[in-house]
């Protein structure tokens, strides 16, 4: 245990994050990842803490939110049957199309009250997964 406490101290430089925590290993300049992130603060529980951004957290694919106007295909598949035609009215819970997948047909419902502004598939289309299949405005 003592060697490795050794080894680590021998290639990063220790200092306190705050009074209550415990020490961090902040890397030195031998370390390949140190040209390639950013060290961030943040405090929680009235505790602060610093920690190494990479680039690859810096460069991840913002998080969007589910437009709750737009269906999209939850699993790879074939278009069995559209229900609907554009400018249909729709109700929430109504069927908008049938996805067969793995020998199972799948009934996509409508997530809410709304009018049908696009259909995007036609009957014995093979759509892929997350692929648009209707828009409701």
């Amino acid at each position: 245990m003592q060697d490795a406490r050794s080894s680590i101290a021998s290639k990063a430089s220790i200092y306190p994050a705050s009074a209550r925590s415990a020490f961090y290993l902040q890397p030195n300049t031998l370390n390949p990842m140190a040209d390639n992130s950013t060290f961030e603060t943040f405090k929680l529980d009235e505790v602060n803490f610093k920690t190494k951004l990479t680039r690859k957290y810096l460069n991840r694919k913002p998080y969007i939110p589910a437009d709750p106007r737009k269906v999209y295909a939850f699993i790879p598949g074939t278009i069995v049957k559209v229900f609907v035609k554009e400018n249909h009215k729709v109700r929430k819970g109504d069927e908008l199309l049938s996805l067969q997948a793995m020998k199972m047909n799948n009934n996509l419902l409508a997530p809410k009250n709304g009018t049908v502004k696009k259909i995007y598939v036609k009957q014995g289309n093979n759509v892929v997964k997350n692929q648009l299949l209707v828009e409701l405005k």
